[in-house]
């Protein structure tokens, strides 16, 4: 019988490395923050740098992110000597002073490439809208991406406060705050607000970024690594600041941000003499976390298919029956474009690229995920509005975090959700 075989956390090899570097060669790390856009210069504006050191930082830094296929902790931070450092650098007087900034300046973004409208209006005109702002932040000087650029730099000018990390790590920040992650209080909570960030910094991401783009291979997996649990703390009912009632439309999207990243995983596959190219193994790995031995015939992998436990999508919270048929679907839906001919094989031609990206347009990806953001936005600003707006959690926090306290050490949580089973059928059974 042919063996699962395992997959743990990527080795850092050097190989694996210099792919990611060359994956990230439009990422620049500077100040402290990610600058992530790539909107359109005029040419008289533009600047040739050269980013080699900034790449090599973001890339080491895209290694520690963990994902779906590697990890199913729900909403917590991986302590490392990175977070170490992290907490060393953020200062809680400037994390609290910064928050009604932080918070209207997100809000400014979000308004400018996600207004309303996109929750209002029927499906076509909010794809015309999308597609719209997609081309008018390609090109030079154009009104909507100097203002795009303009708000994005009142924007960092906050964001920077905040870690530099690309999402805005929560736990982190609410330990450097309350000396504990999972303070009690929650009407001084500022979890609405840094959720808020992150989706400002997650949707612009995905519009500046043409598909094509190399480094939005890595932003797709640094936002599947992060989703939902960047913007949202639970789906339960209550009084959390950061729960939502978007449950449905979070798994939604949390399985077409998977999707693109499998299929850009596809697009970019490890450039390795020793390792042969296995779609296979790319979407069982995302899909299942494990995936199925070599040399499977068509039918062995159908039965991988349809026998193996596909991981909970949302992390949160265990698969429905129906949300486990939905990613099963998914799954079949991308193996359908896969070629497993002996030509097809031969020639490197094991996926039909065009039929996979017909099935599964970027066009229509960018706006679900502008229009749940809009969605997401909304509850968050009521949410802000409860507690009193961004001002008053400004000031409460003001009176009551001891901005002088000494530094506390990072020690994980006493609680997590379950980790998935990311081994094979043949471990299982020893």
């Amino acid at each position: 019988m042919s063996k699962r075989r395992k997959l743990g956390r990527r080795a850092v090899d050097p190989g694996l490395l210099d792919f990611i570097i060359h994956l990230s060669n439009s990422l620049v790390y500077t100040d402290s923050r990610l600058e992530l856009s790539i909107v359109a210069e005029s040419p008289e504006d533009g600047r040739e740098e050269d980013n080699e050191g900034n790449n090599e930082q973001a890339a080491k830094w895209a290694l520690t992110e963990t994902s779906p296929r590697e990890s199913q902790y729900s909403g917590t931070t991986a302590y490392t000597s990175h977070s170490q450092e992290q907490l060393r650098d953020m200062d809680p007087s400037l994390i609290v002073d910064h928050l009604p900034e932080l918070f209207s300046t997100a809000c400014g973004l979000l308004d400018l490439v996600a207004p309303k409208k996109v929750v209002t209006e029927d499906r076509g005109s909010v794809l015309e809208h999308v597609e719209s702002v997609l081309k008018d932040l390609k090109v030079p000087g154009s009104r909507r991406s100097q203002n795009l650029k303009r708000k994005e730099g009142l924007f960092h000018t906050n964001r920077e406060h905040y870690g530099a990390t690309e999402f805005i790590d929560l736990q982190l920040t609410l330990r450097k705050l309350f000396i504990t992650p999972t303070p009690s209080d929650s009407d001084i909570r500022p979890d609405a607000i840094l959720y808020a960030a992150n989706l400002a910094i997650a949707v612009k991401d995905m519009l500046v970024k043409p598909k094509e783009n190399q480094s939005t291979h890595i932003h797709l997996r640094g936002l599947e690594a992060k989703f939902p649990q960047a913007f949202v703390s639970t789906f339960s009912k209550g009084k959390d600041v950061g729960r939502s009632k978007l449950v449905d439309k979070t798994f939604e999207l949390a399985l077409d941000i998977l999707t693109q990243a499998v299929i850009a995983d596809l697009s970019h596959p490890h450039e390795d003499d020793d390792m042969a190219f296995e779609p296979d193994n790319i979407l069982a790995g995302s899909f299942y976390g494990t995936v199925p031995g070599p040399d499977q015939t068509i039918e062995e992998l159908d039965k991988f298919y349809d026998s193996e436990p596909v991981l909970d999508i949302l992390r949160y919270t265990a698969n429905s029956n129906a949300q486990k048929a939905k990613i099963r679907k998914r799954v079949s839906d991308i193996r359908d474009t896969f070629r497993y001919t002996s030509a097809a094989i031969e020639n490197g031609d094991q996926v039909d690229f065009e039929a996979l990206n017909d099935k599964f347009p970027w066009l229509d990806f960018i706006t679900n995920m502008v229009v749940w953001s809009r969605l997401r936005l909304d509850e968050l600003v009521a949410s802000v509005t409860n507690q009193g707006g961004s001002q008053s959690i400004t000031e409460a926090l003001q009176t009551t975090v001891d901005v002088e306290s000494p530094e506390s050490p990072i020690v994980p949580p006493p609680r997590l959700q379950p980790a998935a089973v990311i081994k094979s059928k043949s471990e299982g059974s020893k």
